[in-house]
């Protein structure tokens, strides 16, 4: 199923009789369809049990402050209706959800094996406890990550060290990592997140910055 645009109804009757079947959604999140889906109970837990492939589209937090007052409440409302997906996107407008709290929700969803998080901004921190909680992950997509802060007593010349002894091994389904442009990132910064990743997860192959 996919909803492009504008929900051009005032109810759910593009969501009835499909709870059984239904296995892919693409949706645009406004105000309008997020009302119904509340408002209707669409999507409750285990009413959708073939439902594998979820895809969400935000333009502007905006557009759907009438029923969250923040952003940790839109992820929690998104993983509510993706509670047994195995591929999950989530696009929209880099400068309104850069800063969603989405890995720290995402680390109970252990089922997941692809994750698209194209303008979710995350730390090396962030992605590396993603991975070690969720082991099926293979594929996952982020914008530019950086490393700052480092962890208590941390330092740069015993960074490597401290990663190699906590987290090796780790993510050993975890391949590619696919990593979106974006303007002010630092090079060098992106190039040791991957390598130290790269040390750390045993059969981690791939990884592309692309705009």
């Amino acid at each position: 199923m996919s909803i492009i645009r504008i929900y051009p109804l005032d109810d759910d009757i593009l969501f009835r009789g499909s709870a059984a079947t239904l296995e892919s959604l693409q949706v645009e999140l406004s105000g309008a369809v997020v009302g119904v889906i509340k408002r209707c109970g669409v999507f409750t837990r285990d009413s959708h049990p073939k439902l594998r492939c979820v895809g969400y589209w935000i333009s502007k937090f905006e557009l759907l402050s009438r029923h969250f007052t923040d952003w940790a409440t839109v992820a929690q409302f998104l993983l509510s209706i993706a509670s047994r997906a195995t591929v999950i996107q989530i696009r929209g407008d880099p400068i309104n959800i850069a800063y969603s709290p989405s890995f720290s929700l995402l680390c109970n969803y252990t089922h997941i094996q692809r994750l698209y998080l194209r303008y979710v901004v995350p730390s090396f921190w962030d992605v590396i406890a993603l991975i070690k909680s969720l082991p099926l992950l293979s594929d996952l997509q982020t914008c530019t990550p950086h490393l700052a802060p480092l962890p208590v007593g941390v330092t740069d010349e015993k960074l490597l060290e401290h990663v190699l002894s906590n987290y090796y091994p780790v993510g050993l389904r975890f391949r590619c990592w696919h990593i979106a442009f974006y303007e002010e990132y630092n090079f060098k910064e992106v190039a040791r997140c991957v390598l130290l990743l790269a040390l750390v997860c045993p059969n981690f192959t791939y990884a592309a910055v692309d705009k």
